[in-house]
C-alpha cells in the first residue's frame, strides 16, 4: 500500500535531518505535452511565486473550491482529499493561498472550524497528494500555534523543499517561530532556504552571521536571496569597519549576487552602492583574494561601466592591474581552474603570457575555448567542439486572521527551473 507523503519523508530522516537528494515519487517525473520534465522540488512554485502574476480563480474554479472546502468543514478527509486532488490538478495551492484562507474566514459561521482544522491535519499527516498537503499546511496556518505535540509534524515536512514556505507562513504565527524558521533554514538547501530566509528575522547575532555566511548558499541561485542577506546581516556596517577575512569573503559573495540583478532586484535597491563598492574595493588589498574574488570585481567593472560610475570602474582597474592579481589568476589559470573565472581576466593574462613569451601550454577560457601558441608567436581561439551546448489534534473554534501571500512580486524574468530528460 502507498505511503502519505508525510510518512515517506519520516522514512527518509535521519538523525533530525532528511536525506540529501530525497525526490517524492510524485514529483519525479511529470508528463509535459510531448516531453517528461523533472521539476526540483519546490521550483515550480519558486518561480511561480517570483515570476508569474496571479489572476486569480475563475467561476468553475471558485466553486471548486468551495464545494471542497464545505466537505472538509464536514471532517470527511478521504472525500475532501480527493476533490481537492482533482481540483488541483488546474490549480496550484501556491497561487489560490489567499482565496482559500478568505472563503474559510469569510463562512466561518457556516464551516464548522473543528472539522475543517481535523480535515486540514489529515491531509498534511495521510493524503499521498503534494498539492493537496499544501491545501492543509494552509488551512493549518488560520489556526496559529499548534499545541506542542503538533509541531513535530511541521518541522519534519518543512524539511522537503517542497513544502517550506508553506511551514514557515504557519511557523511565523507561533511564539518563537523566529527560532523555528531559522533551525528549519538550514536544513534545507534549495527553494525552501530561499523562501525562510526571506522571512527570517535577524534579531540575533547568531542569525545575522548565519545569512552573512551561508543565507545564499543554496542549489538554485544565490541572486534569489543577496539583497535580503545584504540588510539583514548588517554587511554594510561590518564594511564599514574592518571585516574580518571570512567577513570579507562573505561580503564578495553577497556583492556578486546583488549585481548580477537578473530574476529579482539586488544592487539598484542600495541608495549608496558606489559608496559600497568603493569601500569594498579599498579594502581588497588587505586581504589575499581568491582567483574567484578577482572575478568578482571584474564583474563589479562590468557592472559599473553600464552604470556609468567612472570611479567605481578606475577602482576595479587599479586592483585587476595590480601583480597580485595577476599572479593569482596565472596560477588558477596554469591549473587548469578557469570554470568560475571572467573570461576579460582570463584572456588578458593570456595575452600578457604571450607578449612576455613564458606561455608553453594550451589554456582553457571559461567559455570552452582555449588560447595556444601558434608559429608567429600570436594567441588564436579554437572553438568549443559542442556546438548545440546551451550558455550557460484538538478541537479549534475560531480562525485567525492571514497574510496575502500571492500578492508578493519581484522582478520578472523567465527562468528556468527545470530539466528536460531524452
Amino acid at each position: 500500500m502507498e505511503e502519505s507523503i508525510y510518512q515517506q519523508i519520516c522514512n527518509n530522516i535521519s538523525d533530525g535531518i532528511l536525506k540529501p537528494g530525497f525526490v517524492l515519487p510524485e514529483q519525479d517525473e511529470q508528463d509535459s505535452d510531448d516531453f517528461k520534465i523533472k521539476w526540483a522540488p519546490g521550483a515550480m512554485d519558486g518561480i511561480s511565486f517570483y515570476h508569474m502574476f496571479h489572476a486569480g480563480l475563475d467561476a468553475g474554479q471558485a466553486k471548486g473550491m468551495a464545494r471542497a472546502l464545505k466537505c472538509a468543514a464536514s471532517r470527511n478527509f478521504p472525500k475532501t482529499d480527493a476533490m481537492f486532488f482533482e481540483w488541483t490538478k488546474d490549480v496550484r495551492a501556491i497561487s489560490c493561498i489567499d482565496e482559500l484562507q478568505k472563503y474559510v474566514i469569510g463562512h466561518a459561521r457556516t464551516l464548522d472550524p473543528g472539522n475543517v482544522f481535523h480535515t486540514a491535519l489529515s491531509m498534511v499527516l495521510h493524503s499521498k497528494h503534494v498539492e493537496c498537503v499544501k491545501i492543509g499546511l494552509a488551512l493549518l496556518e488560520l489556526f496559529g500555534e499548534p499545541k506542542e505535540n503538533l509541531k513535530e509534524p511541521f518541522r519534519r515536512i518543512g524539511q522537503y523543499d517542497e513544502f517550506t514556505i508553506f511551514v514557515v507562513w504557519n511557523m511565523q504565527k507561533w511564539k518563537n517561530g523566529n527560532d523555528e524558521i531559522f533551525d528549519l533554514a538550514k536544513k534545507v538547501h534549495g527553494w525552501g532556504r530561499i523562501h525562510a530566509v526571506e522571512r527570517l528575522e535577524p534579531d540575533t547575532d547568531e542569525i545575522r552571521h548565519w545569512l552573512l555566511t551561508e543565507g545564499t548558499i543554496n542549489y538554485v541561485e544565490n541572486t534569489y536571496s543577496s539583497l535580503a542577506c545584504w540588510q539583514k546581516s548588517g554587511a554594510e556596517e561590518l564594511l564599514s569597519g574592518g571585516p574580518t577575512p571570512e567577513e570579507y569573503a562573505a561580503i564578495t559573495t553577497l556583492i556578486d549576487g546583488l549585481i548580477e540583478e537578473g530574476p529579482v532586484s539586488g544592487i539598484s535597491e542600495i541608495d549608496n552602492a558606489e559608496t559600497v563598492l568603493l569601500r569594498y574595493l579599498e579594502l581588497s588589498s588587505e586581504y589575499t583574494l581568491s582567483a574567484e574574488e578577482y572575478s568578482v570585481i571584474s564583474f563589479i567593472k562590468h557592472w559599473a561601466d553600464n552604470a556609468d560610475m567612472p570611479s567605481v570602474t578606475a577602482a576595479c582597474d587599479q586592483v585587476l592591474n595590480s601583480k597580485r592579481c595577476m599572479e593569482t589568476i596565472l596560477a588558477a589559470v596554469k591549473e587548469g581552474k578557469t570554470h568560475q573565472l571572467s573570461d576579460e581576466l582570463v584572456e588578458k593574462i593570456v595575452e600578457k603570457e604571450v607578449n612576455d613569451g613564458d606561455i608553453d601550454l594550451a589554456l582553457p577560457l571559461r567559455d570552452g575555448h582555449t588560447a595556444f601558441e601558434i608559429p608567429n608567436g600570436k594567441t588564436a581561439f579554437n572553438a568549443p567542439d559542442n556546438k548545440t551546448s546551451s550558455e550557460d489534534p484538538d478541537d479549534k473554534t475560531a480562525f485567525e486572521g492571514s497574510d496575502d501571500k500571492t500578492s508578493y512580486k519581484k522582478k520578472d524574468q523567465d527562468i528556468s527551473g527545470e530539466s528536460e530528460e531524452e
